[in-house]
């Protein structure tokens, strides 16, 4: 398969003094769950391509090359019947592996994981977050029901029809009206906050070389691309929860599956750090509530950084009930921050080439997945007040 072509030349005027730096390779790999990936939600596709049990080895396969390099490696939508034979993959090749897990029996309540190699660096902290559940949302003023309203609350609860309303999908929400996980009906904000997709994050230092102390975490959005002022709420929350981990003092990196395309609000948000009020993709908050979407720490795309624009797409799938609906784009993304270290995108991973006819629809016999394996070389430098503060965490 024809691949984009790479350069390890610097976008910063041509500078090339990675020799300087420490460089670390990340990896984000969304695997599809096992249990996702039925003839039936992807009907164009090789059923055989589609078979957990031909399609896991092709996954480790393609982690395995990432290994032999040293990659840090984060993984989306990791079910509980693959998390065992991942953490032992990892572990017989002397990686460090966390995984969590939230979501339903419908998605093998699907999670994600984190490794490192244990040879390379020193494991500093680890942690994992929930990141709707770490804001202290305020409480809605109490408005005094009517009978009346509260005799239709009662019915509800005791209606048949809403508990079948529960959710079969991924991140423990419920469904209504509209299609798989859609709440049309519920404010922005209510939405993001029924969501409990889970962060893994690390404290890593490198074991040799100038060894700059980082943060590097992984999450998987909500996926609630028909609702983009939902998506923006948890792009600072993702944001938000990578930096308080950080601190102030360490450069981190966020690995992931975001569900949300370049030059889209949630997309600014993350790498401008705010969004005007004005912009369509900019949430109703209700007036009690202090929580805002803003990160203090604004962070830059690995690929953007390194080739001027994000890849043609990392996901290009024809999936969903009655016949599916085709997606072509970018949803997974490698973000940094270089605000206190010296941090550049020294190198990225070459991606499938896409050509329109030609390119098979994922999963295929190639890509054992729905998402194409991302990855980037980043270069961590010296403190930018030239302290060397992130060496003493």
């Amino acid at each position: 398969m024809k691949r984009e072509s790479e350069s390890t030349k610097m976008n910063d005027g041509g500078r090339n003094d990675f020799e300087n730096r420490d460089l670390v390779r990340f990896v984000s790999y969304n695997v599809l769950s096992s249990s996702l990936c039925s003839p039936s939600w992807y009907p164009k596709c090789d059923p055989e391509a589609l078979d957990a049990k031909n399609r896991l080895p092709k996954i480790l396969s393609k982690l395995e090359e990432e290994v032999d390099k040293g990659a840090v490696i984060g993984l989306q939508e990791v079910s509980l019947s693959w998390s065992t034979t991942f953490r032992a993959f990892f572990k017989d090749r002397g990686y460090y592996f966390t995984s969590t897990h939230y979501g339903s029996t419908w998605s093998d309540f699907m999670g994600v994981a984190l490794a490192f190699p244990e040879k390379d660096f020193d494991l500093i902290e680890e942690k994992i977050t929930c990141p709707p559940s770490r804001v202290k949302w305020a409480r809605p003023p109490k408005v005094p029901k009517t009978w009346t309203q509260t005799l239709v609350d009662v019915a509800s609860l005791l209606s048949i029809s809403s508990l079948k309303n529960k959710c079969c999908g991924c991140c423990g929400s419920s469904k209504k009206k509209s299609g798989f996980g859609r709440k049309t009906d519920m404010p922005p904000l209510k939405q993001a906050q029924k969501r409990w997709n889970r962060m893994v994050s690390f404290k890593l230092r490198p074991k040799r070389g100038a060894k700059t102390a980082f943060a590097v975490s992984v999450y998987h959005m909500p996926c609630v691309y028909w609702d983009q002022q939902v998506m923006t709420i948890h792009a600072a929350l993702c944001g938000q929860a990578a930096e308080i981990f950080a601190g102030d003092d360490l450069p981190h990196v966020i690995l992931g599956d975001y569900n949300f395309g370049p030059g889209t609000g949630p997309y600014r948000l993350m790498t401008q750090g705010t969004l005007s009020e004005d912009d369509k993709d900019f949430p109703s908050i209700p007036a009690y509530e202090r929580w805002r979407p803003v990160i203090k720490r604004k962070l830059k795309s690995a690929y953007a950084e390194h080739l001027g624009k994000e890849p043609e797409y990392t996901n290009y799938t024809l999936s969903g009930a009655g016949g599916g609906q085709k997606f072509h784009g970018t949803l997974d993304y490698i973000f940094y921050t270089d605000d206190v270290v010296d941090v550049a995108s020294v190198d990225v991973m070459a991606l499938p080439a896409f050509k329109e006819g030609e390119t098979e629809l994922c999963p295929n016999a190639s890509e054992p997945s729905d998402h194409i394996m991302i990855g980037a070389t980043l270069g961590f430098g010296s403190s930018r007040d030239g302290g060397g503060a992130s060496k003493s965490a």
